[in-house]
């Protein structure tokens, strides 16, 4: 009961300091990802809250004594409850905001996908590829291109979580 209770605790702060206004396409989408995975965790918690409900409740007809240190359920369900208002009104912010958001990632997209043809237009033109080129300069004109190639596929991946994200919301 208290690792579920901190779990909550610490889901609910999380969740109050994150916002989808004002962020970048990236920042959108993990804070798009992180309500969806928080919404994926009230599935197991719920059942949780409930066994501990009952759980109290079958102690206190027992007449049980609780010790000094029990975490009453009472504590639980309004961590509980605070926890599912604010997963609510911020997954009502992102569904206001989604469509924005989706236009975000296509104008995203189609820089990326500029951003990948002039990479490769440019490896074209600049690959080392003749026999006169010394390696150190061939080396050089190699990574280069791993580092920009690196940046692209970064890019890349946040634009498919992205677009995944979306077609999820």
């Amino acid at each position: 009961m208290r690792e579920t209770h901190a779990a909550v605790h610490k889901a609910r702060h999380d969740l109050e300091r994150q916002s989808i206004e004002g962020s970048s396409t990236a920042q959108a989408v993990g804070f798009i990802t992180f309500v969806q995975d928080l919404k994926r965790l009230v599935g197991r918690w719920a059942p949780a809250i409930d066994d501990f409900v009952t759980g109290q409740q079958t102690l206190e007809r027992q007449r049980y004594q609780f010790p000094a240190d029990w975490l009453d359920i009472d504590q639980v369900q309004g961590e509980w409850s605070a926890f599912n208002e604010i997963l609510k009104r911020k997954n009502d912010s992102i569904q206001q905001q989604l469509g924005g958001l989706q236009m975000k990632i296509v104008a995203e997209d189609r820089l990326l996908d500029g951003r990948i043809n002039e990479i490769l237009a440019d490896w074209d033109r600049d690959k080392p590829i003749q026999g006169s080129v010394k390696a150190e300069h061939a080396i050089a004109t190699l990574n280069v291109y791993e580092g920009r190639l690196t940046k692209l596929q970064e890019t890349f991946a946040l634009v498919c979580r992205a677009k995944e994200v979306c077609a999820r919301s």
